[in-house]
């Protein structure tokens, strides 16, 4: 049966799939939301990874700012709390934690609650549910950040 003849995917569908020729966009997703990442040592299993896992391989292993972002979610996951709570707790510049914040809110991992200087951050449920994924990617990091 040619694509064009499938009906189009269901409004519950994920984005990717939605409006668009079923067939091309699910051997299309399939291409991009998974990748193979080598193992931590030479001979060790390689893993595959969804979409999601990419974005968190991306930013706590391969960006400059993992080590920092990996401890400012460790932090909001053990309680909720503000920038300036979060700074204090890691003995970091505010500055430093407002940009990690808007790196981690930008990509939805972490979500705000209430006005400015008195937000509070709050885990994701993505992330939530995905904690295990994270902690994993974390510990296979090169330069041993799972100790954090």
């Amino acid at each position: 049966m040619p694509p064009e003849s499938l009906p189009n995917p269901p409004e519950n569908a994920p984005w990717c799939l939605r409006g668009r020729t079923p067939l091309a966009d699910r051997y299309r997703f399939s291409r991009i939301a998974k990748t193979i990442v080598a193992g931590p040592a030479p001979g060790t299993p390689a893993i595959l990874l969804d979409g999601f896992e990419r974005l968190l391989w991306w930013l706590f292993q391969s960006s400059a700012g993992a080590e920092t972002r990996t401890r400012v979610v460790r932090t909001i996951r053990a309680q909720p709390r503000n920038a300036q709570q979060i700074a204090d707790e890691l003995g970091m510049d505010y500055s430093t934690i407002i940009h990690h914040l808007r790196v981690l809110t930008a990509n939805h991992l972490v979500e705000g609650v209430g006005d400015r200087y008195g937000r509070v951050y709050f885990l994701s449920s993505n992330l939530e549910s995905r904690w295990p994924a994270l902690e994993s990617i974390v510990a296979r990091g090169p330069k041993g950040r799972g100790g954090a």
